[in-house]
C-alpha cells in the first residue's frame, strides 16, 4: 500500500494520485532517454520499453459516467461523510473531532488528494473533469493541514467560482495571522506561504510552464482591479500584469508566452494583448506624425477616421527637443495620446514604426 496526499488513509492501493505520477515519470523518462543524443545514457531500448508496458499498465480510478477519480481502490466503498455538513468550522482536524477510527472509514480527506493532479499535471488528467472532481471532493475535505485551502483557491479560480477561490484565498492567508489551526505559537506555516503564491500565480494570473513556452491564462476576480506577478522562466525574469481586458508581459530576455489561441513574444520592451470575446490579440496602433502647426488637427482627424477600418487605436507622435503647445493642445481635444520624442525626424519615425502593434503612419503633407 501507499500513502497518498490525503493522509487520513493509509496504507491504501491505486492511489490516484501517486499512479498517475509514477505514470508520468516513467513516460517522460523514457521520452527524454529517447531523444538524448546517442552514447548519453546507459538505459536499453528495452528497459525504455518496460517503463512504458508499466506505464500503461497503471491505473487512475477514473468513471468516465461521472467523471471523477476515485480516490484509492474501494473510496467510494467507504462511509459517504460529508464534512462541510458535519463540522462546526473548516479548516479542522477530522481525526480529533471524529476519532481516527471513523475517518479512516469515511470519505473524509485532510486536504487535496485527486485534485492535486488537477493542480500539479493539468495537462494529464481528463479535460473537464477538474469541475466534477472539485465539487465532489471539497466538501468531502477537512483542510486539516494548512496547505490545503491554497490550492483549493487556485482550482476554484481556474472554473471561474470566484466567490469560493477568494474565501479560499482569504483562509490561507490569514492562517497565522488568526492562528486557524490553533498551532501558530510553534512557528509560521511557511509552505503555506509557498502554496498562497502558487494560488495567485498559477490559479488567479494563470501562468504555468508549458513546452512550447509561458502560458498565461488569467482568471481576474470581478472585485479585483488588477493583479501583478514576476516570475523566472527559463531563466527569464518575466513580469506579468493582468487587468479586465488587458495583459502587460516584460520579459528578458525574450521569451515565447501562450495565451489564448496565439504565441506571442515577451520582449524587454514589453508585450500588451487585450482580450477580444474569448481569445487575446495584440492591440493595433496607427501612428499621426504630427508638428506644431495648424496642420496637426487634419492629420489626427485623418488618422482618426482609417484607424477602425484597420481596428486601431490612434497616437500621436510629435518629434522635437521640446513639448509644442499646439501639438498638445490639438491632441487633448481630440482625445489622441501624444508622444514627444528628440533626434531626426525621419529616423525616429521609421524606428516607431518597428514595433509589432504599429500598422502604419499618417504624415501631413
Amino acid at each position: 500500500g501507499v500513502v497518498g496526499p490525503d493522509e487520513y488513509h493509509e496504507p491504501v492501493d491505486d492511489n490516484a494520485f501517486t499512479n498517475m505520477i509514477a505514470r508520468w515519470v516513467l513516460r517522460r523518462a523514457a521520452e527524454l532517454v529517447e531523444c538524448a543524443p546517442a552514447g548519453a545514457s546507459n538505459v536499453t531500448a528495452e528497459e525504455v520499453q518496460e517503463w512504458r508496458e508499466v506505464a500503461a499498465r497503471l491505473v487512475d480510478g477514473y468513471d468516465h459516467n461521472t467523471g471523477i477519480y476515485e480516490q484509492f481502490a474501494g473510496f467510494h466503498r467507504l462511509e459517504a461523510l460529508l464534512i462541510a455538513e458535519v463540522a462546526p468550522r473548516r479548516p479542522i482536524a477530522a481525526d480529533v473531532l471524529l476519532g481516527a477510527d471513523r475517518v479512516r472509514g469515511a470519505q473524509v480527506l485532510k486536504q487535496a488528494d485527486v485534485l492535486m493532479l488537477h493542480h500539479l499535471l493539468p495537462d494529464q488528467v481528463v479535460p473537464g473533469s477538474l469541475e466534477p472532481n472539485l465539487r465532489y471532493y471539497e466538501p468531502r475535505t477537512a483542510h486539516g493541514s494548512s496547505l490545503s485551502p491554497a490550492i483549493h483557491a487556485a482550482l476554484f479560480a481556474r472554473v471561474r467560482d470566484y466567490e469560493r477561490a477568494v474565501a479560499a484565498l482569504r483562509l490561507a492567508a490569514r492562517i497565522d495571522l488568526d492562528d486557524l489551526t490553533g498551532s501558530s505559537a510553534a512557528g509560521m506555516h511557511i509552505a503555506t506561504m509557498g502554496g498562497l503564491w502558487q494560488a495567485l500565480v498559477v490559479g488567479f494570473a494563470g501562468v504555468r510552464a508549458a513546452e512550447d513556452g509561458l502560458e498565461i491564462d488569467p482568471r481576474l476576480p470581478p472585485s479585483w482591479g488588477a493583479l501583478d506577478v514576476r516570475v523566472r522562466f527559463r531563466g527569464s525574469r518575466v513580469h506579468v500584469h493582468i487587468t479586465r481586458d488587458r495583459v502587460g508581459v516584460t520579459a528578458e530576455p525574450s521569451v515565447d508566452v501562450l495565451i489564448g489561441a496565439g504565441v506571442h513574444l515577451a520582449e524587454p520592451t514589453g508585450l500588451q494583448l487585450r482580450r477580444r470575446g474569448t481569445d487575446w490579440e495584440v492591440p493595433r496602433r496607427l501612428l499621426a506624425a504630427i508638428d506644431d502647426t495648424a496642420a496637426a488637427t487634419p492629420v489626427l482627424q485623418t488618422a482618426l477616421g482609417v484607424a477602425p477600418l484597420l481596428g486601431a487605436t490612434v497616437e500621436a507622435l510629435r518629434i522635437a527637443d521640446e513639448p509644442g503647445v499646439t501639438a498638445r493642445a490639438g491632441a487633448e481635444r481630440l482625445g489622441v495620446p501624444l508622444r514627444t520624442l528628440a533626434g531626426d525626424p525621419l529616423q525616429e519615425i521609421l524606428r516607431a514604426t518597428e514595433a509589432v502593434d504599429v500598422v502604419g503612419v499618417v504624415v501631413g503633407a
